[in-house]
């Protein structure tokens, strides 16, 4: 890295571009996913812009973007792996020192591989209350 900046700063600047890039185009999906008559029908009745916004379109915006964000945050997750090929240890890298080191391939990669399956169930859990959460005014 020739700008003097450590890897581990590369690594987040890169993975926050790019998933920042990913997210902009899910919650853009999420705002034209709301009806452009929900819209003028708040102008007709008086609602300004910004109460529009807050109270109509966002609200069943962040119901839709729920999902894509969710399969962003796993995927930012899984690609974290990544960060090895500049020099950071992360928890693959971990992995593989310790199964070099000890010779215990199965054991450090099974130990890795329930690590991030754990994380990812554990958002998942997470990701499914909050999106039951914002369906309960939707539910009859």
């Amino acid at each position: 890295i020739a700008t003097g900046m450590s890897a581990e700063a590369a690594s987040i600047l890169t993975f926050s571009l790019n998933t920042a890039a990913y997210l902009a185009e899910v919650f853009r999906a999420a705002l034209a996913s709301v009806d452009e008559g929900q819209v003028e029908a708040a102008m007709t009745v008086g609602l300004t812009y910004g109460q529009t916004l807050r109270g109509i379109v966002l609200p069943q915006a962040v119901r839709n973007a729920i999902p894509g964000t969710g399969n962003t945050f796993v995927s930012l997750l899984k690609n974290s792996s990544l960060a090895f090929t500049i020099g950071v240890v992360e928890l693959l890298a971990q992995g593989k020192l310790f199964a070099s080191n000890s010779l215990k391939f199965f054991e450090a990669y099974f130990a890795v591989a329930l690590i991030y399956w754990a994380l990812t169930i554990l958002y998942s859990l997470l990701q499914n209350w909050y999106e039951k959460r914002l369906a309960v005014p939707y539910t009859r």
